[in-house]
């Protein structure tokens, strides 16, 4: 009996032996396809990720070169000006045609431009749609006037070189006073600390708090970027960069201030709200109504002649009137154009003041103090680029330096590359 349950036993054994055999081998096949599987999906994963790293730099060499290439646009259409405006001591303004906004190839969008920052150009650089703007950075009031010792270096610099003289006085004008270059610091500097206390009014900020702002902007100037104002105490998100709502955008001190001019603001180029600001020191109840009237001059038509042929005969031709808008052409214009600013200047262009009259010293010197802080010509463009999608990455800005004549190159002094945030779109240029 226990010899047959023992070969009952070996006999079943033996039979399912192969059965087992064959399910560890499935088993093991299926643990090494799941292996294959899960390595296959990481390599294709990580094939994925490469390619499209490579893609998004490939992407991102492109709008940088597209970038560079904006930048020489850029230099040619500022040299292209200073040519065709007549080269030295040329006035700049709006209807320049670095400021015109005129597209390039892509076409009539129908945008008019805006006189408030100069129109937007539109190109198409290789693969990469471009969107940028030349932007006069005199339009603004110079933050670092406040660095006394920083501007007086450099206006120390400027009086070296004969290519940076002042242009001379027109026929009738008396002859400008050659001050000292650190005398002449001095009046920026302390005009400078007016000018942002009423820029600081305009942004409904209590005086007695902007006075408080404007000692702690000194104390921390010369500044690299107008991002280090959110340090100061007082001087938040909303006030530094401005807001936007239903109603608009409401501008912040980044709109009104700039680290890159040359000390002074042009009136053929600066915003009302920077105009109001210059006119309040000499001016206090009717700077607006001033500044509203360099605007209405500036957008005013100007007769320009031009001949064409009438419909009487063919070899006459009379003359007609092709609108263009006010350039100033010198800051002594004003007196011209708006008699109530001649004081600005001492009124003696006029000749209706007597001896006694040219030696006021309160009312000549802070008017002639004003004057010092006007132009109309400018030196420091930046400019801003915005690649479009897909190459909506970052966008890029640089500042360039024009000389008095087109024989000076123009210098490329900035180059900054930001990142935008995911969506692009609150940093995309757009026509006010």
């Amino acid at each position: 009996m226990g010899t047959e349950f023992a070969l009952v036993t070996f006999s079943v054994m033996k039979t399912q032996s192969p059965n087992l055999e064959r399910g560890i081998v499935l088993i093991i096949a299926l643990i090494v396809l799941a292996l294959l599987v899960v390595i296959s999906m990481q390599i294709s994963y990580t094939t994925t990720i490469d390619l499209k790293l490579v893609r998004n730099q490939g992407r991102e060499l492109k709008s940088y070169y597209a970038a560079r290439g904006v930048a020489t646009l850029a230099i040619a259409r500022l040299r292209e000006d200073l040519i065709e405006d007549g080269g030295l001591f040329a006035p700049d303004s709006y209807l320049d045609g670095w400021a015109s906004g005129e597209e390039s190839n892509e076409g009539d969008s129908g945008y008019e431009p805006e006189h408030d920052e100069g129109g937007i150009f539109r190109k198409t650089i290789g693969e990469v749609s471009i969107e940028y703007r030349i932007v006069d950075e005199a339009r603004k009031i110079c933050l670092n006037n406040l660095a006394l010792e920083e501007l007086y270096l450099a206006e120390s610099g400027q009086a070296q070189s004969p290519r940076e003289a002042e242009p001379p006085p027109e026929e009738g004008e008396p002859p400008k006073e050659k001050l000292d270059p650190k005398a002449l610091a001095e009046e920026r500097k302390e005009m400078t600390r007016g000018f942002i206390r009423e820029i600081l009014l305009q942004l409904d900020v209590e005086p007695g708090e902007g006075e408080d702002l404007v000692r702690a902007m000194e104390d921390g100037a010369p500044y690299h970027a107008l991002a280090e104002l959110a340090s100061i105490d007082g001087i938040t998100s909303r006030l530094l960069h401005g807001h936007t709502d239903e109603f608009g955008h409401h501008p912040g001190l980044a709109d009104f201030l700039t680290l890159h001019s040359m000390g002074e603001v042009n009136i053929n180029t600066a915003s009302r709200e920077v105009l109001i600001a210059c006119l309040s020191a000499r001016f206090p109840s009717q700077a607006a109504e001033y500044a509203d009237r360099i605007l209405d001059y500036r957008a005013s038509p100007v007769a320009v002649p031009v001949e064409k042929p009438t419909d009487e005969g063919e070899g006459e031709s009379q003359e007609s009137e092709v609108p263009r808008g006010g350039i100033f052409t010198s800051v002594d214009q004003l007196a011209r154009e708006i008699p109530e600013l001649a004081d600005i200047f001492g009124s003696l262009q006029a000749g209706s003041e007597t001896e006694e009259e040219r030696e006021g010293p309160d009312l000549l010197s802070e008017g002639e103090r004003l004057r010092r802080q006007l132009t109309v010509r400018s030196r420091l463009f930046s400019v801003r680029v915005i690649p479009g999608k897909p190459f909506l990455r970052k966008e890029y800005f640089f500042l360039l330096k024009r000389g008095l004549t087109p024989d000076i190159p123009i210098a490329l002094l900035l180059w900054e590359e930001r990142e935008l945030p995911p969506s692009g779109a609150p940093n995309s240029i757009e026509a006010d």
